[in-house]
């Protein structure tokens, strides 16, 4: 490992499971029991659907390389404004992510000096 350099690592959304299309009348037991399944979720034996409108809200997202891209899209030098913590109403410029727990680095400007801070995604929204 380097220190001071940043590495992309592809990691998985959703380790582990498997989205599967199935009559659970029919084939529950068949699933359940499959080879690597080790539970289907769901509530009280009964498998927990989820919508179709949320799946291709995933496939959307998957780029060229099958990959899932981040809801959030921030970019090097984007304007933003970080809305809590110490640093609320503060104007920067977005840097980098840091982290795949969504850690970003930003670009404060405070009397003349230019400080990098480093907040969590959900601390920061892009200007318009």
């Amino acid at each position: 490992m380097v220190y001071g350099k940043s590495r992309k690592v592809i990691k998985s959304l959703f380790p582990n499971y498997l989205f599967a299309r199935f009559d659970p009348l029919e084939s529950f037991r068949l699933v359940n029991w499959a080879r690597g399944v080790t539970r289907v979720l769901g509530y009280e034996g009964t498998p927990t659907p989820i919508d179709d409108e949320v799946i291709e809200i995933i496939k959307g997202r998957v780029d060229e390389k099958c990959v899932v891209q981040k809801a959030l899209h921030f970019s090097a030098k984007d304007p933003i404004r970080i809305t809590s913590g110490p640093f609320k109403d503060l104007m920067g410029i977005f840097e980098r992510w840091v982290s795949e727990e969504g850690r970003v680095r930003v670009l404060l400007d405070l009397l003349n000096y230019s400080a990098k801070v480093e907040l969590h995604y959900s601390q920061v929204e892009k200007l318009t």
